[in-house]
């Protein structure tokens, strides 16, 4: 049974790879759960996702964080501002940036995020680069405008 369930997350992942991700695809691994969010995660982790795959994946598991540990989303999240990929990296660092103003101004959720710790990670991607809107998403982030 187990094993049928990976059979049909690894054709949705499959089916993620696109520039779109389809909100049938997202609901549907919302709906396989606990399975779903520990597939996503240790997925994250190989080399072979595309970068559209690793894109969607995230935009999956932050709909998911309080199924598993939203600090360990958070910090997928973290990892991938420092990836070789600049698609990857932009949205990751996008993402990082969005959540930590969330946090700021919502005070509702508690992720291990702080100004400099995340100053920090988004410098370096700066450093290495991001496509156009990220860079200029950074820089009003480094710069203390949001």
């Amino acid at each position: 049974m187990m094993t049928k369930k990976v059979d049909s997350l690894d054709k949705l992942l499959a089916r993620i790879g696109s520039r779109h991700l389809l909100p049938n695809d997202k609901e549907q691994f919302i709906k396989a759960g606990k399975l779903a969010y520990e597939y996503l995660i240790e997925k994250l982790g190989s080399t072979q996702l595309t970068d559209y795959q690793v894109i969607h994946a995230l935009e999956i598991l932050v709909s998911m964080r309080h199924i598993g540990e939203a600090s360990e989303v958070i910090g997928k999240i973290l990892d991938l501002t420092q990836d070789k990929r600049i698609r990857v990296r932009s949205v990751a660092s996008n993402m990082a940036i969005s959540l930590l103003r969330q946090s700021e101004h919502c005070g509702t959720l508690a992720y291990q995020l702080n100004r400099k710790e995340l100053g920090d990670l988004i410098n370096h991607a700066l450093l290495i680069g991001l496509n156009a809107s990220s860079t200029s998403y950074a820089l009003d982030f480094i710069n203390g405008k949001i």
